[in-house]
């Protein structure tokens, strides 16, 4: 069975490196691979004696591999990678070492060959969150072109006392607010609290099983705000494809993007992808002139469409259509939530952002 690598990483289980690749399988059907991998750096073989009493619990092994001066170099391998690292600090300060900062995953594709699709074979189990465990299975890399789920989202708050209003998701063929409401709105879901609104989405989020969660400024605004809010209601924010919790690292260096980490899913902000350089030379983008990147003005220059609430004071107005409590006036704050999602969602497929970052993968 086909299958395309969408989020890679492993775990230490019973002493042992466990390679999980998860992903999205040409059947439809998410997926996660399970493979043991027996971590390794490499010496030169000249130096093997200076450091071989802290080598006597280590396999080590001859290749026919030579460093940038054509010196011989020989393999360390330890049981994990844990203690691979503890090895290699000792080690370092002694002797050169190489490849020893490759991370387990990465050698596990290296090894195998594996840009970022695979043909996997064997027996597999499925779980609440994923619909193929894989353990130990045989994989070959091979190349097809997948087609993934995508789930844009975007979070509506007030930005007086940072009170949740409602949350939004859109698919290819799904949309859905969660607000806390009490009202029956098109397209929308009544929660009666914060804490009942953010359990329903997390819910949706796994139900909906999507490979990709996107958002304008989804990392630094939508993202940490969730992360804070679930934190505060003491709900587990498991958005993956494991019991694993969010990961957040927000960069205030202008030159740097912040980084979302959910389990076996990647998070790919819209506002980045736009303002990457390659893919701003995609045919489908370079002949756009965006008076500024907000999404109003992006979406105007790419679909000739934008929000349905625009100018300055639109915070303003939002705050007054959520507290005027009317049904109009809730479904108008919803349908405003959906079309923002609405708008990331046809921005990617419009400029094929996401097959220009599926073919970068596979380079």
């Amino acid at each position: 069975m086909k299958g395309y690598i969408v989020y890679s990483d492993y775990q230490i289980i019973n002493n042992e490196t466990i390679i999980q690749l998860y992903g999205r399988l040409e059947n439809g059907e998410s997926f996660v691979t399970q493979s043991p991998l027996i971590p390794y750096f490499y010496i030169k073989e000249k130096d093997l004696n200076s450091v071989a009493q802290l080598l006597s619990k280590y396999k080590i092994e001859k290749t026919n591999l030579v460093n940038f001066d054509n010196e011989k170099v020989i393999k360390i391998s330890a049981s994990t990678s844990t203690e691979l690292n503890k090895l290699n600090q000792v080690i370092h300060k002694k002797v050169q070492t190489y490849e020893a900062d490759i991370k387990p995953a990465l050698r596990f594709l290296m090894d195998n060959d594996i840009l970022g699709t695979i043909n996997v074979s064997g027996d597999y189990q499925s779980s609440e969150k994923i619909n193929r465990i894989y353990n130990n299975p045989e994989i070959k890399p091979i190349y097809f072109k997948p087609k993934l789920k995508i789930a844009s989202i975007d979070i509506e708050s007030s930005k007086k006392t940072g009170g949740l209003f409602c949350i939004g998701i859109y698919t290819e063929n799904h949309k859905k607010v969660f607000m806390i409401t009490s009202h029956n709105l098109k397209n929308t879901i009544k929660c009666k609290t914060e804490s009942e609104c953010l359990k329903k989405f997390k819910e949706e989020i796994i139900k909906l099983d999507p490979d990709i969660i996107t958002g304008w400024n989804v990392i630094s605004f939508d993202l940490q705000y969730l992360k804070e809010l679930f934190a505060k209601h003491k709900i587990s924010i498991d958005l993956g494809r494991n019991n694993e919790q969010l990961k957040l690292r927000i960069e205030s260096n202008f030159f740097r993007s912040s980084n979302a980490d959910i389990a076996g899913r990647q998070v790919l902000d819209a506002l980045n992808l736009i303002k990457d350089p390659f893919i701003q030379e995609a045919p489908t983008i370079k002949k756009a002139e965006f008076d500024s990147y907000t999404l109003e003005d992006v979406s105007q220059a790419i679909l000739g469409s934008g929000k349905l609430i625009k100018g300055k004071k639109r915070h303003e107005e939002i705050e007054g259509l959520y507290h005027k409590n009317t049904e109009a006036s809730h479904q108008k704050l919803s349908d405003y939530n959906l079309m923002d999602c609405q708008l990331v969602y046809e921005i990617l497929e419009k400029t094929k952002m996401i097959d220009l970052a599926i073919e970068r993968s596979q380079l």
